[in-house]
C-alpha cells in the first residue's frame, strides 16, 4: 500500500508537468513596450515639430496638386492638424502670432523664401508656418503673392510621434 501510494503521487506528478505548452508572448511584449511611459522632453517636442513642418512643406514642391492634396490629407489625419491660410489683416491670431506672421510676411515680401518656422503657441499647441507662391496647388489665387500658411498641431500628437 505505502508503494502504491507513492506511485500514485508519482504518476500525477509526471503527468501534470509533462505537456506544458509555451505561448509566444513576444505580441505581448511589444504592447508593454509600448505602454510604458517615457519621459519626452521640450527638445524632443521641438525636434518632432520641425520634422513635421518639412513634411508638409514637402507637399508643396511636389507637382501633382492631386498627390500633393493626398499627403497633406494623410498627414493632417495622422496628426489631426488645422492647416489654414492666414489673411493679410492677421485676423483671430494672438498677439505673439500676429508679431511672427507680420514678420514672415515681411521676409516674403523682400523675397526670402520662407520655409517651415516652427513655434509655440500655449502648452499643449503648436504651430509652423510657411509661404508659398500663388499658383501652386494651395493657393487661392494667381496673383503671384505670396501667401502665409499656418498649421496647427497638438502637444498631444506630436508626443505620439515621438514613440
Amino acid at each position: 500500500m505505502k508503494y502504491l501510494g507513492q506511485l500514485f503521487l508519482w504518476s500525477i506528478l509526471l503527468s501534470s508537468c509533462g505537456k506544458v505548452q509555451q505561448l509566444d508572448t513576444s505580441e505581448i511584449k511589444d504592447i508593454m513596450e509600448n505602454s510604458k511611459i517615457k519621459k519626452v522632453s521640450e527638445t524632443d517636442i521641438a525636434g518632432a515639430l520641425n520634422v513635421l513642418g518639412e513634411e508638409v512643406y514637402a507637399t508643396y514642391q511636389i507637382p501633382d496638386c492631386q498627390q500633393a492634396k493626398m499627403q497633406r490629407d494623410s498627414l493632417t489625419q495622422a496628426y489631426k492638424l488645422n492647416i489654414s491660410n492666414v489673411k493679410s489683416d492677421l485676423a483671430g491670431l494672438t498677439e505673439k502670432e500676429a508679431a511672427t506672421a507680420e514678420a514672415l510676411l515681411y521676409s516674403a515680401a523682400e523675397g526670402e523664401e520662407v520655409g517651415p518656422t516652427p513655434q509655440k503657441l500655449t502648452d499643449t499647441t503648436y504651430a509652423i508656418y510657411y509661404t508659398i507662391k500663388n499658383g501652386s496647388c494651395q493657393s487661392d489665387s494667381d496673383s503671384g503673392q505670396t501667401q502665409l500658411w499656418k498649421v496647427e498641431c497638438s502637444k498631444e500628437s506630436l508626443i505620439k510621434a515621438i514613440r
